[in-house]
């Protein structure tokens, strides 16, 4: 006889997480399929000489999700990491390096960037600067309900108001071309490639981004080993069933069922946190999704950088860095570097050989692909999508959030009498 359970979650990535652990605190049984041999996807704790230790970026920003998140599945954000000897503390602002050789540090707060940005390029650089950053408060309201906060489910919530705040008819590349300012136009183009995608067919919402490191600022936890342990306990805490070493191989739809290279499994919801593709084309039957494996199928695997950790020759107690580097007419490259066990460890993301990496999402093709996305809801009765190729984007607090929006969903269907969403 196949397995019994409430839900199925395909990929322990950030997503499969955050939607296990808020679904298992809702009394589900909830089981969680990784193919590899431990949890965390692209964070996934690794050896170096005999020192346990991730690619986690030390350093995001938007903690809301984050918080939230373990706010909704048991013990708060902070508690957690104070009972690790950790504190969620402000991370020191980002440095960047340009083709020119110039450096600058660009700070955290509206005032702060203006006065500093004033002082080494120029009152007008600044006040560009801050004017666009002020109107890109308006695209984060916009942006919130199309898969950040609530589901983007079609065009209908795309009216002509909402597209002409959203820039839909700009491009990344054409945003920072406004600016006009060899360096500060680097800040805006390179946020592409840290997205999976090129500047040119990157829509100018993305920069969204910065608006948010400004008011939410960049945050720090030490070490990303950290984070990683604390989801696992937490997961554990809630008596997720994790089954690493598993490979989902097929989705059945009469009943629904999940075929691993182990077993089958039958279950009342299922979310696939594995990449877009290989959902569609392998894991699912020819016969269903069909618009959505169309829709999918026109869009290419996000482009992923080459990565490397090694210790640093540094002796310093210093807290997390980041640096970037801004390459003339190339990608940039992106180096963090954080205290492990005593030592100095830098993570090395060269964006310059990126390939791409359907673990990675999918690339932009304009405002137009948004809809190409994969929606939470999909049109398999049971069936829930959540990662970094989701409507929300591809940043680590936007696949904490579409993890959310798949939890409430599969709630609503399982069990609509009691919604997980505030109300």
């Amino acid at each position: 006889m196949p397995e019994e359970c409430d839900v199925v979650v395909i990929g322990a990535g950030l997503a499969g997480i955050a939607a296990a652990a808020r679904l298992a605190k809702a009394r589900h049984r909830v089981i969680l399929l990784e193919q590899r041999d431990r949890i965390g996807g692209g964070w996934a704790t690794q050896e170096l000489d005999g020192v346990t230790v991730d690619a986690a970026p030390p350093i995001f920003s938007f903690p809301a999700p984050w918080r939230d998140l373990f706010r909704k599945s048991g013990r708060a954000l902070e508690a957690e990491f104070a009972r690790s000897g950790e504190d969620l503390v402000p991370a020191p602002p980002a440095r960047h390096i340009f083709a020119d050789g110039t450096q600058f540090v660009l700070p955290i707060g509206r005032g702060d960037q203006h006065a500093a940005i004033d002082d080494r390029f120029g009152r007008t650089a600044a006040d560009r600067w801050r004017d666009l950053l002020d109107s890109l408060g308006e695209v984060w309201q916009a942006l919130r309900p199309l898969g950040v906060e609530a589901e983007l489910v079609d065009g209908k919530q795309l009216s002509r108001t909402v597209r002409k705040t959203l820039l839909h008819r700009r491009s990344l590349a054409n945003l920072a071309a406004d600016l006009d300012h060899p360096q500060l136009s680097a800040v805006i183009t390179d946020l592409a490639f840290q997205f999976g995608s090129r500047p040119d067919s990157t829509p100018a919402f993305i920069a969204v981004q910065l608006y948010l490191d400004r008011t939410f600022g960049r945050w720090t936890a030490g070490s990303g080993t950290t984070m990683i342990n604390t989801l696992r306990q937490r997961l554990e805490l809630r008596r997720v069933e994790i089954r690493t070493g598993t490979r989902a191989t097929a989705i059945g739809t009469g009943p629904l069922s999940v075929t691993t290279d182990r077993d089958t499994i039958v279950t009342r919801a299922v979310v696939a946190t594995c990449d877009a593709h290989q959902l569609y084309q392998r894991l699912l039957p020819g016969s269903v999704a069909a618009a959505e494996r169309r829709r999918v199928g026109r869009l290419q695997p996000a482009l992923a950088p080459a990565t490397g950790l090694a210790w640093a020759d540094l002796h310093t107690d210093a807290g997390p860095t980041e640096t970037v580097r801004h390459n003339r007419a190339a990608a940039p490259t992106i180096s963090y570097t954080r205290r492990v066990a005593g030592r100095t460890l830098e993570l090395t993301c060269d964006y310059r050989s990126g390939r791409p990496d359907p673990a990675a999402g999918l690339a932009w093709r304009g405002f137009g692909s948004w809809l190409d996305r994969p929606p939470t809801a999909s049109s398999v009765h049971g069936l829930f999508t959540a990662g970094p190729f989701g409507r929300g984007g591809p940043g680590t607090s936007q696949q904490i959030l579409s993890g959310a929006l798949a939890a409430y969903a599969v709630q609503r269907l399982i069990a609509p009498d009691h919604p997980l969403e505030p109300r």
